[in-house]
């Protein structure tokens, strides 16, 4: 009986379905962590939005509905708004700094209100978007797309 020698493909081959295979295994233990099943509970989280222009001042309203700009995801619902104005610094032939009030710009700041999943620090929205401290994303209401960068998250009711 003669024997064979694996060559250079067979090789792969073999190393590729085991690939494929661990592959498999490592999604499947990682889709049980998400938090599928776990409670949903009222989150309370500030989104600023920086440097927008005067012209949006009270754009937004209270009871505004807030979504994901690419996937129209529901992000929750406006519950306060703040509108703050924005400074300009110059330096004077002296050298010292003056701060003056940038009439262009403002800074809005947004409390919003969403049922979520909770995790140890953001929370999951109904489609499993990670939302956390410092997430950053396009957003929109139906009268205004913007650059929002979440703050804080306060979890309301567990």
């Amino acid at each position: 009986m003669k024997r064979i020698k694996p060559n250079i493909i067979d090789i792969f081959v073999v190393f590729a379905v085991f690939l494929i295979l661990a592959t498999t295994i490592f999604r499947w233990i990682n889709l049980k962590k998400l938090p599928l099943e776990s409670e949903i509970n009222t989150v309370v989280y500030t989104i600023s939005i920086y440097n927008e222009d005067y012209e949006y001042n009270s754009i937004i309203k209270v009871g505004d509905e807030l979504y994901l700009y690419d996937s129209h995801e529901h992000l929750g619902e406006v519950i306060d708004t703040k509108y703050e104005n924005t400074f300009i610094s110059m330096l004077s032939s002296d050298g010292t700094e003056t701060k003056y009030i940038n009439p262009a710009r403002i800074n809005i700041t947004l409390k919003v209100k969403l049922n979520a999943k909770i995790k140890d620090n953001g929370f999951y929205t109904k489609d499993n978007t990670f939302i956390f401290p410092g997430y950053s994303s396009l957003m929109n209401t139906n009268t205004f797309a913007f650059e929002g960068q979440i703050e804080d998250v306060v979890v309301e009711s567990k």
